[in-house]
C-alpha cells in the first residue's frame, strides 16, 4: 500500500490476549517496522486485552477470508495464547 511516498503493509493480528498486544506493541515501536500498518485484529477466545484507542475488532477467525479481502491485508501476525492453540 502507498499513502504520501510511503508504502506500507496492511496487516492484521489474529488474537486478542496478552501475547497479542505485546506482538502489536513490539509492531508499533521497532523502527525495523514501520512499513507495517496494523489495521485491526481477529479475537480468538474469550480474553481480550486493552488495545488502544482506534484499535479495533475485526470480524471472527471463520470469516478471515472475508477480513482480508475487505481490508487489503497482505500480512497476518498470529499471536496466539497457549491455549489457543486447540
Amino acid at each position: 500500500y502507498r499513502d504520501s511516498g510511503k508504502i506500507s503493509f496492511n496487516t492484521l493480528i489474529i488474537g486478542s490476549g496478552k501475547r497479542a498486544q505485546e506482538i502489536y506493541e513490539e509492531i508499533v515501536k521497532s523502527e525495523d517496522l514501520k512499513s507495517w500498518k496494523v489495521l485491526a485484529y481477529v479475537p480468538v477466545g474469550a480474553e481480550v486485552a486493552e488495545w488502544p484507542k482506534g484499535m479495533r475488532a475485526l470480524g471472527t477467525v471463520w470469516n478471515l477470508h472475508k477480513v482480508i479481502r475487505r481490508c487489503r491485508i497482505e500480512q497476518v501476525v498470529v499471536a496466539l495464547e497457549a491455549d489457543e492453540y486447540t
